[in-house]
């Protein structure tokens, strides 16, 4: 069985676990190169992430749930 939704739970464990990374004083979040060399931005998303990109919070949760979606 392959599951088609996530639930609240789950949510919060993806967030516990990719964290919200290089958040800047000015509230946004910036890119970054994670471990493996790609850049991430928000939630551990890497697909479109460019240099010096900047995102806000309510962005993040967006691709947090595009991602999800995709997967």
């Amino acid at each position: 069985m392959i599951p088609t939704s996530v639930s609240q739970t789950g949510v919060d464990l993806i967030k516990k676990f990719e964290g919200l990374h290089k958040v800047g004083n000015d509230g946004l979040i910036h890119s970054y190169r994670c471990v493996a060399g790609k850049w991430t931005i928000g939630y551990g998303h890497t697909i479109g992430v460019t240099p010096n990109m900047t995102i806000t919070k309510q962005e993040a949760l967006k691709f947090m749930y595009a991602d999800l979606t995709d997967a």
